[in-house]
């Protein structure tokens, strides 16, 4: 007795194909001529064609996509480390000797690091002010780096 076969029937009593069956497959397949067996040749092959391009099509589209976003990114952390730059600057030209600011570097280094941070992790109450610390560490030791090196007439620096 088999579990595989219902009412009891044995595996030996298993049914089997019909060979008239599998005999018309057969006379059908080679009844067919050339000319129908390279049309559909040239179907298939035309069909996992299509299938081909269409995935490299998909990648294609996808890569792009993914540049367009990165230079996006870019262009969002220097408008803004040049719009906090400029702001910060016009505020210490209206209270003259009471504020420093860095290069412009460092706000860009800045906007980078804050971006990167916020945008690798979610953003929760409970690790927000983590997060802003690690943002404010990168840009202390990029401010303090920019203040020792600039300035010093040394080529390599500037």
């Amino acid at each position: 007795m088999s579990p595989y076969y219902p009412n009891n029937i044995d595996s030996s009593e298993a049914p089997m194909a019909n060979p008239i069956e599998v005999q018309n497959i057969h006379s059908t397949l080679t009844s067919l001529s050339a000319v129908q067996i390279t049309i559909i040749a040239s179907s298939v092959g035309a069909i996992i064609a299509a299938f081909v391009a269409a995935i490299f099509s998909l990648l294609t589209t996808w890569l792009v996509k993914r540049a367009e976003n990165e230079r996006a990114l870019r262009e969002l952390i220097i408008k803004s480390a040049i719009e906090i730059h400029n702001q910060d600057f016009e505020l210490a030209k209206a209270v003259p000797g009471r504020y420093s600011i860095m290069p412009l570097d460092g706000y860009v280094v800045h906007m980078t690091a804050l971006l990167s941070v916020l945008m690798k992790n979610k953003i929760t109450s409970d690790n927000v002010r983590t997060l802003l610390d690690q943002t404010y560490a990168i840009t202390k030791e990029s401010n303090l780096h920019l203040g020792e090196t600039r300035f010093k007439g040394d080529a390599d620096v500037l």
